[in-house]
């Protein structure tokens, strides 16, 4: 099972700034006396650039994805400098979550999963949608149940 990281709150972001950039262009360009066709021209390369940024978001995110394997979890996150980390579960100490009022809002919730003898946690993965989580930890919850009891490796 695969759960890939949402841009919504990166996205929502990204429109409010650019709500409020031109708005205030708008202020000083009339402040300023500009014409009609400049302030257009400015707008909509500021829309344009707003919304390039949401498509690279988006591409982004759909390289941060955290996954239940055979034997392990799988955390992998970027695009050019590609970082991944695999826990086995008989390695995996605690397990929680972190959503704030807008993360709520958006339907997300941030995975933090942690093994013993690290200062730091070992697994951070944020903007995940909620929904998916719920099924994604009752899935792990089987996987760590399942690695509890079976023997060693090395065992008959």
């Amino acid at each position: 099972m695969i759960i890939r990281a949402s841009a919504k709150k990166e996205i929502l972001k990204i429109a409010l700034a650019t709500i409020i950039f031109l708005i205030l262009l708008y202020i000083l360009f009339n402040a300023l006396d500009i014409s009609l066709q400049t302030m257009a021209l400015v707008f909509f390369a500021v829309i344009v650039i707003a919304f390039l940024a949401s498509v690279a978001l988006w591409y982004i995110y759909q390289h941060h994805y955290i996954q239940l394997g055979e034997k392990e979890v799988i955390y992998r996150t970027g695009v050019l400098n590609i970082r991944t980390i695999t826990i086995s579960y008989n390695k995996i100490d605690n397990i929680r979550t972190k959503r704030s009022l807008l993360s709520r809002i958006l339907g997300l919730v941030d995975i933090l999963i942690d093994t013993p003898g690290e200062k730091d946690i070992e697994i951070v993965a944020k903007d995940m949608p909620y929904a998916e989580y719920q099924v994604f930890y009752t899935k792990l919850r089987e996987k760590l149940r399942e690695s509890s009891s079976s023997p060693p490796s090395g065992y008959p």
